[in-house]
């Protein structure tokens, strides 16, 4: 299947060498980001690539919840990306999911940075951070927008250019339930001034559409937006909405968001729409499903039943929404190990899709231990794998490596000449596509 090869290690502080199995990808460069972890997205833009971070499951301290914020990496020479310098480090807070675009306008012309902060402590903070990384190595804070007080703050987001205007969908975890002024799980923001950003419009499923957020299926039973992203005209949103599928929205009128359809769930299935992306000119949704071990309780990394839905690992389901008021399945897809069964026992490692990256005719997968995946989706009723990439065991020690003896994917990001990959403790991993 895959050539096992070894990497010697970017960082003299860590000379070593770590195993990795490839298929049709070959490996350009590596970082582990000065041990910053656990690391999560991860964005390019122009030469520079810049990594969020987040809170370690079951840690304590400084692991669970250390306020990294976001690295930024040099990618001048990709086969020695290195960190220039951090932003958003805030004390008790992750900093999860970041983008970066150019913006010009009146109030602001260079390269805006967001991300989305949440607290992952008593003393964390909740809302969106935007800085100004026109000259990375030395990035400045332009403001924060905050999403309310008792919230999870800003799990991911999206950032576009319409009409001369920048404009922000942050998707705001169960905010409608944990938010005295009712205020929808979609945030639609006007960040053209990032210096004063302003909420345009709010949105929630509960109101809209009537649906019980403890009502879904499976084991996690949720029904919350977890992401979002726009169509490429910028008049649709897609929020993956947990249990409730993947939701599309009219925004044309920023300020009046308009329900249009969504993607459904069999009884059977588990659920849990974390992501998506679209494909081949807005006609093909890519629905990335996270399934993860959770206890009876839904807690996750715990005990589970070895019967039902949450047996089975999340995985891609292609959907035809050239009519979005009717969304049609046309196709899936799932590694080997995520046909498996999640139930105590098995492989320890985490085998369910993560994010997701689509150029042209090629997606690309963050599937956590499974690592990266690349298919070839010129035909979505029939995805076919052309490649993959999974690093090697991290070194033991390494900052909130909860899972020490599995890699941990958790970012993707792709452009024409390389892929970028995060894994939570190993860090950043640069790729070229020989399968194109």
């Amino acid at each position: 299947m895959g050539a096992l090869l070894l990497l010697a290690s970017s960082s003299p502080s860590r000379a070593q060498d770590e195993r990795f199995l490839v298929q049709n990808l070959e490996l350009v460069g590596h970082s582990d980001l000065n041990q910053r972890a656990p690391n999560a997205s991860v964005w390019a833009h122009r030469t520079f690539a810049y990594v969020g971070t987040t809170g370690a499951r079951g840690a304590t301290g400084v692991a669970a919840c250390g306020g990294h914020g976001v690295t930024i990496v040099d990618l001048a020479d990709p086969t020695r990306p290195t960190v220039v310098g951090t932003l958003a480090e805030r004390s008790g807070t992750s900093a999860e999911d970041v983008q970066v675009l150019a913006a010009d306008g009146p109030a602001f012309r260079g390269d805006l940075l967001a991300t989305g902060l949440q607290p992952c402590s008593g003393s964390g903070v909740g809302g969106l951070s935007l800085w100004d990384v026109t000259s990375p190595r030395e990035p400045v804070e332009l403001s924060f927008f905050d999403v309310g007080a008792g919230l999870s703050g800003v799990h991911e987001l999206t950032m576009f250019r319409r009409e001369g205007r920048t404009i922000g969908l942050l998707a705001v975890p169960f905010s409608e339930s944990m938010n005295g002024d009712a205020l929808g799980d979609l945030r639609i923001v006007d960040l053209s001034d990032p210096r004063a950003p302003r909420q345009l419009a709010h949105w929630d499923a509960g109101v809209a559409l009537g649906l019980d957020a403890r009502s879904g299926l499976g084991r996690d039973s949720r029904m919350y937006a977890h992401s979002v992203r726009a169509s490429i005209d910028g008049k649709l949103a897609y929020v993956a909405y947990w249990d409730a599928g993947v939701i599309i929205l009219d925004i044309s009128d920023l300020r009046n968001p308009r329900y249009l359809g969504r993607t459904t769930f069999g009884s059977d299935d588990e659920g849990n729409a974390h992501s998506a992306v679209t494909a081949r000119g807005g006609r093909v949704l890519i629905q990335a499903d996270e399934a993860v071990p959770l206890r009876a309780d839904g807690v996750a990394d715990g005990a589970l039943s070895t019967t039902g839905p949450s047996s089975q690992w999340g995985y891609l389901r292609f959907w035809d929404v050239t009519n979005p008021a009717m969304p049609i399945q046309v196709g899936t897809f799932a590694t080997a190990r995520a046909r498996g069964s999640r139930a105590v026992g098995a492989d320890a490692g985490w085998y369910t899709v993560h994010q997701v990256a689509v150029l042209g005719d090629r997606l690309y997968a963050s599937w956590y231990s499974d690592g990266v995946r690349v298919l070839d989706i010129s035909d979505p009723t029939r995805p076919r794998e052309t490649g993959f990439f999974i690093p090697g065991i991290p070194a033991p020690g390494v900052e909130g490596a909860e899972r020490e003896d599995r890699p941990f994917v958790w970012g993707i990001y792709a452009r024409e000449d390389l892929i970028l990959a995060s894994d939570h403790q190993s860090g950043l991993y640069v790729l070229r596509d020989l399968s194109r």
